[in-house]
């Protein structure tokens, strides 16, 4: 009977109260937050490279497309119509290669869909906005290279202290 006794009090002294595993889950927590942080900012420190479906590509469709912005509360021109098969295959891969990084910081799966085309829109205006800071890129000349032009928005995302998390 002591022995009985003796073993139930030890195994109800080893036991841990709920205020131990309510702390240990809330420093487990913690450190998960910590080490999801610390990804997401060297995540969002990385400079991304334009992808290789735009070497070669012009920026000639970008600042054609943002010239038929049109008047608010009427939608943007399909951005195919106007688009070559090399621009469209450039603009998505790095449409989707902006978004999956973006979602990657955010902590979130990206799956690639085809985009609605108030998507693209917006982030090919992002795109010719990069020609401000671009080396070698000029604002609205058709003859410069997509790749840098893209390059060059991904330096500015990576240097920004929101868009490197902004998604389309």
């Amino acid at each position: 009977m002591i022995g009985g006794i003796t073993w139930f009090g030890s195994q109800y002294a080893s036991q841990k109260s709920d205020d131990q595993v309510l702390q240990e889950a809330m420093n487990d927590l913690a450190n998960q937050q910590e080490v999801a942080a610390a990804e997401a900012a060297n995540l969002a420190a990385k400079v991304l490279t334009a992808p290789a479906e735009c070497q070669g590509v012009t920026t000639k469709f970008v600042f054609d497309y943002v010239g038929l912005e049109p008047d608010d509360f009427v939608s943007w021109p399909n951005w195919t119509d106007t688009a070559s098969a090399t621009d469209q295959a450039c603009i998505l891969a790095a449409f989707h290669q902006t978004n999956a990084h973006a979602f990657a910081i955010q902590g979130q799966d990206y799956v690639k869909s085809d985009p609605p085309n108030l998507s693209v829109a917006r982030f090919v205006e992002d795109l010719s906005s990069a020609a401000l800071w671009t080396d070698d890129v000029e604002y609205d000349d058709p003859n410069a290279s997509a790749f840098a032009l893209i390059s060059g928005y991904y330096v500015d995302r990576a240097e920004s202290a929101t868009k490197p998390a902004q998604d389309y």
